[in-house]
């Protein structure tokens, strides 16, 4: 951890209506001059100016874009286009205008009823068709969806930044030194760098969590959004907020570095394998979430993995002990074969590969195979396993995709296997590609006075889009 002296502690928030316009927006230099079309070389290109861009921030209802532009000819259409950064979802928005060589736009984009995540990076860029038919683009920018409902205290260090309010100085101290702490052992269990900053934006009540999250639930403690490297989490002034503290920052950040480590496009990581990672990158051991999942598998009553492959449920009982499930067989997994062993699998999955594949290709066994073992290593006698869910029928993304286009497999009302949906809550597209995964994350049961004296915090911080 370094000396407090290389801590860059700063404040930011909405201090007026005036700060409230450019608090979210970064302009690049270049939109101060002259931008130019996409036109045939040698052809004579037209000159159109754009003023800096600036943003209204009403987060979570609205974000509102505007800039002026000037052309030397006039302007039939316009466009905004806008979308996350590090994300394939662009939305594109034509503006209504009448012509002129000289404009206002803007454009409001409501977010009220999709899932607003706070801080979203957002790259964004105007284009405008003159008369003759060319269009031309503004330099490309970036602001960022901020919460502005409140004065944000942001610590950082290197890319990690924690952001509180209202909570004073030792909380966002010991969340900077607890979510360094987990960078530096993540890191080495997972073997990879992130390759994204890291913000961690701690909320203090369920109520402020729920205004932007749609799906926010009772389970929900936190949520992750990989591929915007954002984590989000409730941590009440309470009793047990240490504990909390080293439960759901490493939690939350093990999503970030999960989703590098394994994300492919044609595969789909069983969400058993991604909680139960998140959880064994926790500070202690849960050992009343092992026991729970042990003594479940001895009386017959556990869930099977394949049924918690593609999620939790929203049953209380059965998503907390999905939660202990998917800890005891990664813990199970990582004493069998080691974290190269975690390595290999994530690895397999990264490439590519299915389930039926990757774990084979990893760790020598099938999956189901591997759960047979790890029930044994629990005390289950042989003759209480589950038994194997047929795969004779079952193909891959990448295999039924091939098989389609071969016209081996016809097309019918079932369609073949897809990817794991997303978790609870998903953001609204109305552009090409897919909105950000997120992960969302429940709290093991607590089965005893004095553990829920420590872990009164804990709300299903456990998973999913992750985080809850």
């Amino acid at each position: 951890m370094p000396a407090h002296s290389e801590i860059d502690v700063r404040w930011t928030g909405m201090q007026s209506a005036a700060l409230r316009l450019l608090a979210a927006v970064v302009v690049s230099a270049a939109a101060l001059a002259g931008s130019r079309p996409a036109s045939a070389a040698g052809s004579r290109q037209s000159v159109v100016e754009w003023s800096a861009s600036t943003l209204e921030n009403h987060f979570p209802i609205s974000l509102t874009f505007r800039v002026h532009v000037k052309a030397e000819a006039e302007i039939v259409a316009a466009t905004l286009y806008q979308g996350p950064r590090n994300t394939s979802s662009v939305e594109r928005h034509d503006l209504p205008i009448a012509s002129a060589s000289e404009l206002d736009l803007e454009y409001r984009w409501v977010t009220e009823r999709t899932l607003a995540i706070p801080s979203t990076p957002i790259v964004y860029h105007w284009e405008v068709t003159l008369a003759s038919g060319e269009t031309v683009s503004s330099p490309e920018e970036l602001a960022w969806y901020d919460d502005a409902r409140f004065e944000w205290v942001v610590r950082e260090f290197g890319n990690l930044s924690i952001w509180t309010h209202d909570r004073g100085d030792q909380l966002g101290a010991r969340a900077l030194v607890i979510a360094s702490r987990a960078l530096e052992e993540q890191e080495q269990l997972f073997n990879i760098r992130l390759e994204f900053p890291i913000r961690v934006i701690i909320y203090n009540t369920p109520e402020e969590f729920a205004a932007w999250h749609p799906s926010s639930t009772e389970l929900i403690g936190g949520e992750a959004f990989p591929e915007l490297g954002i984590t989000t989490q409730i941590v009440s002034n309470r009793i047990g907020q240490e504990s909390w503290l080293n439960e759901v920052l490493p939690h939350e950040i093990s999503h970030l570095y999960f989703f590098q480590a394994s994300y492919h496009a044609l595969s789909a990581v069983p969400q058993w394998v991604d909680e139960g990672v998140a959880q064994y990158n926790e500070v202690g051991t849960d050992v009343l979430g092992l026991e729970q999942a042990r003594l479940a598998a001895l009386v017959g009553r556990y869930i099977p993995l394949r049924a918690l492959a593609g999620g939790f449920g929203e049953d209380e009982g059965k998503f907390r002990l999905a939660y202990a499930e998917s800890l005891s067989a990664v813990s199970y997994l990582i004493d069998a074969h080691g974290e190269a062993g975690l390595s290999r699998l994530l690895a397999a999955y990264k490439s590519g590969k299915p389930t039926a594949q990757a774990f084979p290709d990893a760790l020598g066994v099938t999956v189901e195979e591997f759960e047979q073992q790890w029930l044994a290593s629990l005390g289950v006698p042989e003759g209480m396993y589950p038994t194997p869910a047929p795969t004779a029928t079952m193909l891959s993304i990448p295999a039924w995709k091939t098989a389609l286009a071969s016209g081996a497999l016809t097309p019918s009302a079932t369609a073949p296997p897809a990817p794991r949906p997303s978790p609870p809550a998903t953001a609204e597209t109305t552009g090409a590609g897919s909105p950000p995964t997120l992960y969302v994350c429940g709290v093991p049961m607590m089965i005893v006075a004095i553990a829920w004296a420590n872990r009164m915090n804990k709300r299903p911080s456990p998973r999913r889009p992750t985080a809850s």
